[in-house]
């Protein structure tokens, strides 16, 4: 959603606006500028008409005006005509609201109530609309009832001008009666300008604190390192931080319009997620989003529900854990992997155990045999023996000893003592001899 600015939230355009203050000191809104435009286009029309209406009544003969009265009415008319064109076709608009288009359309007010009967001249309310319209071209609504006392003044002048150029006494009564209808009208619109003068100054002072907090929102928001999105009840989004730009790597125009549901993955349990979230008004939980270029992230969401001018919108905060998964993925493989190398070690351990075993009692029983066989020839039970023969007894006798203490050592790894050790182990010769 576009930003607005602080001049088009109140409905005023820019270059109008710094227009009129570069000129007057008037900052023109544009429904006050649409309308004076058309006032002034069909006031136009209707100078043209009035002109060309005045001169086919002379020529039929129903309008009499002093031969004076004719080139001064035509002068104004033509002024006020060439004035209007001029505005309307460089666009200087402000020209409207200056001092110079007053004092045109007053003149003309003047000219025409002067030679048209002064207190008795139907066109004397005119000056009743010049006041009411001082307070659509003009903002500064305390120069109202000055503008009042300046009509009266001028209408009083012009009677009395009339009352001396053609001799004949005013009509208190129609002098009195239009006069009451200035004062009071530009009282009245003294009044209800102020009091609109101050619904506007107060319009103005919210309009910039709510144009200042929306911008402090922003600057809360661009500033927040983590993604962060807002979208209607429709889900299109309506707002997003620089951080969701950079998260999706789009910019905020086209973020900005695009349907919250689509960025997620639906793995078919979405549409009841979100129906919760429109009953409750409150979602945590962790999802996959897809980005335009096809990259799955993880996120963490933390949904929740707002009303904003009679509407639903949902504040989301996105917080990336895609390598907190990875993490976890890779701890995951890596135990299992670590279970598998655990137990081929232990079927390892087992043949390993078994190996040891049978070797174990498959030299036993020779070198058993052996040492019997020695120790018979050594006690002499199967005759005597010289020296050089027991001492070969004697040396074949520790060379079954040692086999059988290498065969006690390698197999004493193996030997372990798993609940309630076997008591009784097998007993090597070795250990009976030594004994």
């Amino acid at each position: 959603m576009r930003s607005l600015r602080p001049n088009e939230r109140l409905g005023v355009r820019e270059e109008d606006a710094n227009r009129g203050t570069r000129h007057f000191g008037l900052a023109i809104g544009d429904a006050r500028l649409a309308a004076v435009l058309r006032i002034e286009k069909c006031l136009l029309v209707l100078r043209y008409l009035a002109l060309a209406g005045a001169f086919i009544g002379a020529w039929q003969g129903n309008v009499t005006l002093s031969p004076l009265a004719w080139p001064l009415l035509t002068t104004v008319v033509v002024v006020q005509a060439v004035f209007v064109h001029y505005v309307l076709h460089t666009k200087r608009h402000a020209l409207f609201f200056s001092p110079l288009g007053f004092a045109l359309h007053f003149a003309a007010i003047t000219l025409t109530v002067l030679f048209t009967g002064a207190e008795e001249s139907v066109f004397a309310t005119l000056y009743p609309v010049m006041i009411i319209a001082y307070c659509i071209y003009s903002r500064d609504f305390r120069g109202t009832y000055p503008v009042a006392l300046l009509c009266a003044g001028t209408f009083t002048a012009s009677f009395a001008v009339h009352a001396i150029a053609t001799g004949s006494a005013p009509k208190a009564e129609s002098i009195l009666l239009n006069l009451g209808y200035m004062l009071v009208c530009g009282l009245l619109m003294d009044t209800l300008g102020r009091r609109l003068a101050d619904a506007e100054a107060e319009a103005n002072s919210r309009a910039r604190a709510l144009a200042s907090s929306e911008a402090t929102l922003r600057t809360i928001l661009d500033s927040t390192p983590g993604p962060i999105l807002v979208y209607d009840e429709d889900e299109f989004i309506t707002e997003a931080n620089d951080g969701a730009c950079e998260f999706f790597g789009v910019p905020r125009e086209k973020l900005v319009g695009r349907r919250f549901r689509g960025l997620l993955f639906d793995d078919g349990t979405l549409a009841q997620k979100l129906a919760n979230l429109r009953s409750r008004g409150l979602y945590r939980g962790e999802e996959l989003l897809v980005t335009d270029d096809g990259v799955e992230r993880n996120v963490d969401l933390r949904i929740r529900s707002f009303i904003r001018d009679d509407r639903r919108f949902n504040a989301v905060i996105l917080h990336d854990i895609t390598e907190q998964k990875d993490v976890q993925e890779a701890a995951r493989f890596s135990a299992l992997k670590l279970a598998e190398i655990n137990l081929e070690l232990q079927r390892v351990n087992e043949l390993r155990a078994a190996f040891f075993s049978t070797v174990s009692q498959r030299l036993r029983s020779p070198l058993t045999a052996i040492l019997g066989f020695t120790d018979l020839l050594l006690s002499e039970e199967l005759g005597e023996l010289n020296a050089r023969q027991r001492q070969t007894v004697q040396s074949c006798r520790r060379s079954v000893l040692r086999a059988f203490a290498l065969v006690d050592n390698a197999s004493s790894e193996e030997r372990t003592a798993p609940a309630g050790n076997d008591e009784k182990k097998t007993e090597s010769p070795l250990s009976a001899t030594r004994r």
